[in-house]
């Protein structure tokens, strides 16, 4: 349900494409699967799949009406270079049917999600990889939560769970999500912990949600951790 009382704006109307990405199969399959340990079922229910023009596994991405507006591209043989935003570019050589999309004003996933309280994780991965495990998330693409992705949070949900890396680029990302969401929404964050989402068992994600701290109590686990 909308909430159409908060003071926010919505996402500019982006045009929807027609997914010209192939299925995936060979190495880039098997790398989601084995590497990641996503389950054959999820990878269907995100739709990943293989871009041959850039040769990476593909992530689509939508809006949080549902529509498919963009996609990702996800290195499986370690590049540097582990994520780039698929489409044509201003200026170079069209290679695809589709443009670019500003992937840092998007929520990931929000337009599956109706839990009033998801944890908020940082990329697209660790979304589909919390809901394999049973627990409701959303995403932002990077460590840096903008306001229009801020501004879809707040109008979606009651509350969230922040749960970034820990380390120093999570923390500010951990920050920056509190100054702004904390003054509309009810804000958690999950314990200092060595693991993503993707990384973690489903017990493990599942007691980060349940033992969440309050800001306060955040700051001052960061406080000693850092001493």
């Amino acid at each position: 349900v909308v909430k159409e009382n908060k003071k926010v704006k919505k996402l500019g109307v982006l045009p929807v494409i027609e997914p010209s990405w192939e299925k995936l199969s060979g190495a880039p399959l098997e790398y989601m699967m084995v590497e990641r340990g996503f389950e054959r079922s999820t990878l269907e229910e995100w739709e990943f799949g293989y871009d041959p023009i850039s040769d990476r596994v593909v992530i689509p991405i939508w809006d949080d009406q549902g529509k498919l507006v963009g996609a990702k591209g996800r290195s499986y043989k370690g590049e540097k270079l582990r994520y780039i935003t698929l489409g044509n570019k201003q200026g170079r050589e069209d290679r695809y049917d589709f443009d670019t999309v500003p992937i840092g004003e998007l929520v990931y996933g929000i337009h599956k999600c109706d839990s009033e309280k998801p944890i908020v994780v940082e990329g697209e991965l660790n979304v589909a990889s919390a809901w394999q495990k049973y627990t409701p998330a959303v995403g932002i693409s990077g460590g840096y939560m903008s306001e229009t992705q801020a501004e879809q949070i707040i109008r979606y949900f009651d509350g969230v769970v922040l749960m970034f890396d820990d380390d120093e680029a999570g923390h500010r990302a951990t920050m920056r999500g509190l100054e702004l969401l904390e003054p509309y929404i009810d804000v958690a964050i999950a314990p200092l912990f060595p693991k993503d989402a993707n990384e973690m068992l489903d017990t493990e994600l599942r007691d980060q949600v349940q033992c969440s701290q309050s800001p306060l109590e955040w700051r001052l686990q960061l406080e000693r951790e850092t001493i």
